[in-house]
């Protein structure tokens, strides 16, 4: 689902662009690119006890647009909780 949603809007602001409509533009691309770097901060400050190959690899999920299913598995498999974080997956419920 958060792979489609970030299709639709590169088609909006794609569209945008294509109509001269800069103004809107800019401010999707400034919006997506503030919830993406909030994300990551987010990623960061959650995993910062775990060493930084850890969240290398948490930011890689975060930016691939894969965390929901990532999550969203491992509660399914059990693995609610993970040593050194500050919440687990299940929260994001």
């Amino acid at each position: 689902m958060s792979l489609l949603d970030f299709f639709t809007d590169v088609d909006a602001i794609y569209r945008f662009y294509q109509k001269r409509n800069y103004e809107y533009m800019w401010t999707n691309l400034i919006f997506i690119g503030l919830a993406m770097l909030l994300a990551l901060a987010f990623v960061f400050v959650q995993n910062f006890k775990r060493g930084w190959k850890v969240i290398a690899y948490e930011m890689l999920i975060v930016v691939t647009m894969t965390k929901p299913g990532l999550d969203a598995r491992r509660v399914a498999c059990g693995n609610v909780t993970v040593d050194n974080t500050i919440m687990n997956p299940e929260m994001g419920k």
